[in-house]
C-alpha cells in the first residue's frame, strides 16, 4: 500500500475486499488517489472508513475493475471522473447523502446497477456522469449544476431502460 498526503495513491496487492487505513503513519487518510484500482481483476469489494475525515473517490480510482460491491460511508463528498467508469460487475449502489459532486463519467457503463439513484445533496454532475447505466430511475432534484449541451456532452448517454427522471432545482436544462 501506498499513501500520499493523506490519499490511498496505490495498491499491489490481490486481496479482494479492501479498506483503507483509518491512518497511515499519523496522517489521517482523507480519500482514495486517481488509478488506485483501475483495470483490477481482484478487487470484488470496497469499505470507506466509517468516519468524517474520508472524502474523496479520485478520478479512475476503480475505472474498468471487477469490483461488485462498494460501501460509501456518509463523509464521502467528491466522486472523481470516470471513478466507477465499466464496473460492470457492480450491482447494486448507495450513494450518500454528503455527496455533493459527481465527476464526468463517474459510473458510465456500469451496465449492472438497476433500481433507483437518488442524489439527496448532490448539487453537481458532470457530463456522462450516468451513461448506460442499467438504473431505471433518477431522483436528481438537488441537482443545480448540469453539463452544458455540445462541448460537456450529456448526463445519460444512449439511455434507453431510463423510466422516470426527477429533476427539480436545475436553473436551466441544456438541450441535447
Amino acid at each position: 500500500d501506498t499513501y500520499e498526503n493523506g490519499l490511498w495513491t496505490g495498491y499491489t496487492g490481490t486481496q479482494t475486499h479492501l479498506r483503507p487505513w483509518d491512518s497511515y503513519d499519523d496522517i489521517d487518510v482523507t480519500g482514495i488517489g486517481n488509478g488506485v484500482f483501475k483495470g483490477s481483476t481482484t478487487i470484488e469489494y470496497f469499505a470507506v472508513p466509517y468516519n468524517d475525515l474520508f472524502t474523496t473517490i479520485g478520478a479512475e480510482a476503480f475505472a474498468d475493475s471487477s469490483l461488485v460491491t462498494v460501501d460509501l460511508f456518509d463523509s464521502v463528498t467528491t466522486i472523481g471522473a470516470g471513478a466507477f467508469r465499466n464496473c460492470v460487475n457492480m450491482e447494486e449502489l448507495t450513494i450518500p447523502a454528503s455527496v455533493t459532486s459527481i465527476e464526468a463519467g463517474a459510473f458510465e457503463g456500469c451496465t449492472a446497477i438497476t433500481g433507483s439513484f437518488v442524489l439527496r445533496n448532490c448539487t453537481k454532475i458532470g457530463s456522462d456522469a450516468f451513461k448506460n447505466i442499467g438504473a431505471e430511475e433518477l431522483d436528481l432534484r438537488s441537482v443545480t449544476s448540469l453539463p452544458t449541451a455540445g462541448t460537456a456532452g450529456t448526463i445519460f448517454g444512449n439511455r434507453t431502460i431510463l423510466k422516470r427522471l426527477i429533476l427539480t432545482s436545475a436553473t436551466a436544462i441544456p438541450a441535447h
